[in-house]
């Protein structure tokens, strides 16, 4: 099994086997430290849900936007879509969302 907890849990009965000591209170120590890290994990998903979201919206958003405006007036829109520079605009802003998409979820994504 790859879990750090368990890892700490067998290296400190080793070590209380080989040198000593009182097991009750290492085992106390060993489950408030586990205690401890589900805390902060849980501490750093909740101070990072915003960014999350943040970033959700904000590849959300442009898309919802110009489906809105192409329904509300088609002939605002259509100049993106029939002309060579209007479709280009449309590339470059579409992979400059995914590139801040995927920034945003690299800030927020924290490895613990």
């Amino acid at each position: 099994m790859k879990s750090d907890d368990l890892k700490l849990l067998t290296t400190a009965v080793i070590i209380q086997q080989r040198v000593g000591g009182n097991l009750a209170e290492i085992l106390d120590i060993i489950s408030q430290t586990i205690r401890d890290r589900l805390t902060i994990k849980r501490t750093i998903k909740t101070l990072t849900a915003q960014g999350r979201i943040t970033g959700q919206v904000i590849g959300a958003l442009p898309v919802l936007l110009l489906l809105a405006l192409s329904f509300a007036n088609p002939q605002y829109i259509s100049p993106l879509f029939s002309s060579l520079p209007g479709r280009f605009l449309l590339i470059l802003g579409g992979g400059m969302e995914i590139l801040g998409f995927l920034i945003i979820n690299k800030i927020v994504d924290i490895k613990f």
